[in-house]
């Protein structure tokens, strides 16, 4: 991935979704993964969700699939050409996830998932990032971002490997917040409440394995009248 560059990266992902697109776990599983993060966050179908750097549109479709009102932004207008061909009634904007073209409390949440701005090494670019899709988002609504990693805190073929500390880090800057951190692996959402168990979350996150686990950062903007300094941000 390069260097966090509007024009290099939406270049950069212009050719890789001509070529391609990500792997992703099967529907099954990703729609139970989702499903149990809605029920966790008391998002109920109707919600509406800004999926920010939605790709070729995987995720969006299936919240969408779930009962959520759910747009779709990215800055590769090849990913999104390949979303329009797959996914015909999902709406999809082009744009940058540090400038979206929304309007102020838009949506009841924000998805992040697998934003690749989110592997930056910069806690600061990390928390505006987050903070600009939490200006979209309504008093009380959720900013949900996830990075896959190793623990090792490398970069390695272009993606850091961020350590959890990284977030709390940032989470910690939304000093008004209510906010949930926690280690788990896709493919433990096949059980359901076990991804999100506490033991199986210390366990992941003490295991000194190399291997990927995945880190979902959820945070609550604060309800009315207690936000100001998200919006000064």
């Amino acid at each position: 991935m390069p260097e966090i560059d509007s024009r290099k990266l939406r270049s950069y992902y212009d050719r890789f979704y001509k070529e391609g697109d990500f792997r992703y776990y099967s529907e099954e599983l990703s729609t139970t993964m989702l499903r149990t993060l809605l029920e966790k966050l008391r998002l109920r179908p109707g919600s509406s969700i800004l999926d920010v750097g939605c790709g070729t549109g995987y995720y969006a479709e299936l919240l969408s699939k779930l009962g959520m009102r759910t747009t779709g932004v990215d800055v590769s207008i090849s990913g999104l050409h390949k979303a329009r061909m797959r996914y015909t009634a999902l709406p999809l904007v082009c744009g940058d996830a540090n400038l979206l073209p929304f309007r102020k409390e838009e949506f009841s949440a924000a998805f992040l998932f697998g934003c690749s701005l989110m592997n930056t090494a910069n806690n600061l670019h990390m928390y505006r990032l987050l903070s600009e899709s939490a200006f979209l988002v309504r008093a009380g609504g959720w900013i949900v971002a996830t990075s896959s990693s190793d623990f090792s805190g490398k970069t390695k073929g272009g993606w850091l490997q961020h350590l959890p500390d990284d977030f709390r880090r940032v989470t910690r800057m939304f000093s008004e917040s209510r906010s949930f951190l926690w280690i788990t692996h896709p493919r433990l959402f096949a059980l359901r409440g076990l991804a999100l168990h506490r033991l199986v979350q210390t366990l992941l996150r003490l295991t000194p394995l190399r291997f990927p686990r995945m880190i979902i950062c959820a945070i609550q903007k604060p309800e009315a009248g207690s936000s100001e300094n998200w919006e000064n941000s």
